[in-house]
């Protein structure tokens, strides 16, 4: 599987050949300028591989292209999984009534494999499958009383809409909508923790030649 920082060289030229749309989003989620840009050297810049946010105690870390200690515990697999037209995967649990990245907690019948654990539960929640999962990096959750845990991500391709089924795990069929990334952001309302991992999953689907920016219709069903 790849890393975000194996997708290729992506020089300030190819950026410059981008639909300006498209780099508006980038810009907006969080490149400052060329030099530290993620096509500049093929990584996002050091604040992003990095970077902190705190928020009522509870502190989230993002870790760009790396993994997490062996002795972290991985409590979720959420993937951006981009259609041709670019657009993002979301789910609504109507009990719940939040958005969400389709994704979920490994379980044993996945054997320690994390593609293993998206490919079911993006299967399981949205009926979707995938391909090319490409591995982005996690971030790290701090809070009060209990030990740090680690929440991976991913982007990948989707490759078929299956007919509406119930999720195995609660028995509801959730709200599946494909829409841009930037509409995406909003519905999921991470705020600013989320940005960096964003950012990425956008670059990668910039580097898939994926129409990132540009114009699409949502679609819910």
């Amino acid at each position: 599987m790849l890393t975000f920082l194996q997708l290729g060289d992506l020089r300030p030229r190819f950026l410059q050949r981008l639909p300006s749309l498209t780099r508006l989003l980038l810009l907006r989620l969080g490149t400052r300028d060329n030099a530290r840009c993620p096509f500049g050297r093929g990584r996002c810049s050091p604040e992003y591989r990095r970077a902190m946010t705190t928020t009522d105690e509870v502190s989230y870390t993002w870790h760009e292209a790396v993994h997490p200690p062996a002795a972290m515990e991985v409590t979720q697999v959420y993937g951006y999984v981009f259609d041709a037209l670019a657009r993002v995967v979301v789910l609504r649990d109507t009990h719940i009534g939040s958005w969400n990245l389709p994704g979920g907690t490994p379980e044993e019948v996945d054997g320690g494999d994390r593609v293993a654990t998206l490919v079911r539960e993006v299967a399981e929640e949205v009926q979707v499958t995938i391909t090319d999962p490409v591995y982005l990096g996690y971030q790290q959750v701090a809070r009060p009383g209990r030990a740090p845990y680690a929440q991976l991500r991913m982007a990948a391709r989707l490759d078929r809409l299956d007919a509406r089924a119930p999720d195995p795990d609660n028995g509801r069929v959730h709200v599946r909508c494909l829409c841009p990334v930037s509409e995406a952001a909003e519905l999921l309302g991470w705020g600013p923790p989320a940005a960096p991992q964003i950012k990425c999953a956008a670059v990668t689907a910039v580097a898939w030649g994926l129409p990132v920016g540009s114009p699409a219709p949502v679609h819910t069903g």
